[in-house]
């Protein structure tokens, strides 16, 4: 019956995005009691960490030998990162500066592996390697230009306090890793139930649910009229998803690009420049919010009607 994967599938999907809301949280904490200036804890604690969902299914399905799921996941997920949650924040209405750069930056950056891979047509280790290269000397970039101690305090001193976020934080990763497998398993066996093809499963159902961590971190970030946060984490979490963990996972098991995976990039590649266009105009209000949904509903469109059945 399908009643039982489609409950496990839900249960697992809320756990992993407690868990990882309760990651994040933890980490934001460390970041300010070690010094971390508000960007750098946008970029490398908070958009790493809400994209832990991800990296998790993604390396599962990769050991599963299920790769449609594992780059449904990545690239659904990014999709759903630069329509829904962008749009959201764009409502609240903002004008991007000359240090704003960052956000075409990361968007041409994965542009540009998804580039490669449909040209290359398959996924391995020497394309791995080289993204995740390409995503340390990105990060490096990124820290060199805005990491600063300015609370006068000594970076990583133990105390009480931060021993007890670390034990938060091992705990929470040991929860996404759990919520994780039964979200691949219980996703396959929908999959199998209803005859649908496992990119389906992982760009619409698995690729939305995974990034609600992102979305609410942006929409408490733009109550408290913190826009540059809310949007590093958001771009963070793209970068994250196509440069660092599609590299981790093709390191493990070769992907092939299908008819369908190259749908699905076509449709990163499509939302991608839009964005970018958005963002070298520097003003964003509710028109570009509502323009950027509306393409996910594109998206969703577009990938059902290509391969519902495949």
């Amino acid at each position: 019956m399908a009643f039982v994967p489609i409950l496990v599938l839900a249960a697992s999907l809320i756990i992993l995005v407690l868990s990882s809301e309760t990651l994040v949280s933890s980490a934001i904490r460390i970041a300010h009691i070690t010094g971390f200036n508000e960007f750098a804890i946008g970029i490398v604690f908070i958009a790493i960490g809400t994209s832990l969902p991800e990296f998790a299914v993604s390396m599962l399905s990769a050991f599963a030998n299920t790769q449609t799921l594992s780059i449904g996941t990545l690239f659904g997920s990014s999709i759903a990162d630069m329509t829904i949650v962008f749009g959201i924040i764009c409502f609240a209405g903002f004008v991007l500066s000359k240090k704003d750069v960052e956000v075409i930056e990361t968007l041409l950056l994965s542009s540009m592996i998804v580039v490669f891979a449909l040209i290359l047509g398959r996924i391995d280790v020497m394309f791995g390697l080289f993204s995740i290269l390409l995503f340390g000397l990105f990060l490096h970039v990124i820290v060199k230009r805005h990491y600063k101690i300015d609370n006068g305090k000594k970076p990583w001193i133990v105390t009480p306090e931060l021993v007890k976020h670390a034990a938060i934080m091992i705990i929470s990763i040991a929860a996404i890793i759990m919520s994780a497998h039964f979200t691949v398993s219980s996703a396959m066996d929908i999959a199998d139930i209803f005859g649908l093809s496992s990119m389906i499963i992982g760009a619409l159902v698995i690729g939305v649910g995974s990034v609600l961590p992102e979305l609410t971190v942006s929409i408490i970030a733009v109550r408290k009229g913190n826009i540059p946060l809310a949007i590093g984490n958001v771009i963070g979490s793209v970068v994250v998803n196509v440069v660092l963990i599609l590299g981790i996972v093709s390191l493990f098991n070769p992907i092939v690009v299908d008819s369908i995976t190259a749908m699905t990039m076509y449709s990163f590649l499509a939302i991608s420049g839009v964005l970018i266009g958005f963002a070298l105009h520097k003003r964003f209000n509710m028109l570009e919010g509502i323009c950027l949904m509306s393409a996910y509903a594109g998206f969703v469109v577009v990938l059902l009607s290509y391969g519902v059945f495949l």
